[in-house]
């Protein structure tokens, strides 16, 4: 008899144990689905609130609306998007001429090195050069 007792009681102990894990999953799914609806309520209102803001007409309402705040958004990086591309073109149109007056720029002061060091190299040969002030207030320098 206390056989049978201890097995009827390991039994009713396996369904006590099938009982609350299932207990414990329905009220984890209660709870995931109050949730969920809080979450599908709030979305309702800002679908209400944007409804309401859409239609008023009221100007400052408007502007609370998201649909006119992502507008204007958009239409904000369009125009951005906008002067971006045409400083782009400027850059690409100029590039070519810029390149060409730097390297103008560096055989400029290239040559006025190699005057530098023919005028130094010349001064410590011989003091012959000269430098002259012409009619127009212009330095002038004479080798």
């Amino acid at each position: 008899m206390a056989a049978g007792l201890e097995s009827n009681r390991s039994k009713i102990e396996q369904e006590v144990r099938a009982y609350r894990e299932e207990c414990a999953q329905e009220e984890s799914r209660y709870h995931y689905l109050n949730c969920m609806i809080k979450v599908i309520e709030l979305q309702q209102q800002r679908v209400t609130d944007e409804m309401k803001a859409y239609v008023s007409s009221d100007p400052l309402e408007k502007k609370k609306a998201f649909r006119e705040m992502y507008t204007r958004k958009i239409q904000e990086q369009e125009n951005l998007g906008k002067g971006l591309r045409e400083k782009q073109k400027a850059v690409r149109e100029s590039h070519g001429p810029s390149m060409r007056q730097m390297k103008m720029w560096k055989d400029f002061e290239t040559l006025m090195d190699c005057k530098k060091q023919c005028l130094l190299k010349d001064a410590n040969q011989q003091d012959t050069s000269t430098m002259i002030r012409d009619d127009y207030g212009e330095d002038r320098l004479i080798l």
